[in-house]
C-alpha cells in the first residue's frame, strides 16, 4: 500500500506555501495563529473539491492543469461557510502571478 510522502499547500487562508515531509506519524506544532489547522483543513478540502469536479464535469484536464467552473453551493465539504474566504489574502487568484490555490501530494509505491 502506498503512503504519502509529502504535502504541499500553496494559498489557502494565510498559508502563503507549505510543505511539509511525512513520516509514519507526523506532529504538527506551532504557537496560536501559525497554520496549523489552516494545513489540516487544506487537506478534505482539496479532496472535496475533486470529488466535487468530478460529479459537477468530470475531467478536464488541459495544458497538464484541471479546468473547471462550478458553484460554492455545489462542493461536498468547505470548513467555513464563505469559499471564496480560504483564499490567500481572500483572493482567490493571485493577479501578478496568475497563480490558484492549490494542493500537491507526493506518494511513494
Amino acid at each position: 500500500m502506498s503512503r504519502l510522502k509529502s504535502v504541499t499547500v500553496k494559498r489557502f487562508k494565510r498559508l502563503s506555501e507549505v510543505k511539509i515531509d511525512l513520516g509514519t506519524t507526523t506532529l504538527l506544532i506551532g504557537a496560536n495563529n501559525a497554520g496549523k489547522s489552516s494545513l489540516l483543513q487544506a487537506i478534505p478540502f482539496a479532496v472535496s473539491l475533486a470529488q466535487s469536479a468530478k460529479l459537477v464535469g468530470g475531467v478536464a484536464w488541459r495544458d497538464g492543469k484541471y479546468e473547471l467552473s462550478f458553484s460554492q453551493t455545489q462542493l461536498l465539504y468547505c470548513p467555513v461557510s464563505g469559499a471564496m474566504t480560504l483564499a490567500f489574502g481572500g483572493t482567490l487568484r493571485d493577479p501578478c502571478r496568475a497563480e490558484w490555490p492549490g494542493l500537491i501530494c507526493e506518494s511513494e509505491p
